[in-house]
C-alpha cells in the first residue's frame, strides 16, 4: 500500500471512531472537534507510520509550502 491509502485508511477510521461526517478531516472548519481529530491523525501518520508530511498535506487539503518574508 502507498502512503496516501494508508493515510487515508487512518482518517476513514478516524471519523468513524468519532462519529464525524466522511471526509471532513479535509474541511476548512476550525471548530475543535476537527481540529483534534485532525492534529490526532496526523500525529499518528508521522510518528507511527512514518507518512511524508506532503502527503498529509495533499490528503487534507492543507498549504505547507513554506514562504519567507
Amino acid at each position: 500500500m502507498t502512503e496516501e491509502i494508508n493515510f487515508n485508511i487512518l482518517c476513514n477510521l478516524s471519523t468513524r471512531v468519532l462519529g464525524l461526517p466522511e471526509g471532513s478531516l479535509s474541511f476548512k472548519n476550525r471548530s475543535r472537534k476537527f481540529q483534534s481529530a485532525r492534529a490526532s491523525v496526523c500525529y499518528i501518520a508521522l510518528k507511527e507510520e512514518n507518512i511524508d508530511r506532503n502527503i498529509i498535506a495533499d490528503v487534507l487539503n492543507r498549504d505547507r509550502t513554506i514562504t519567507y518574508h
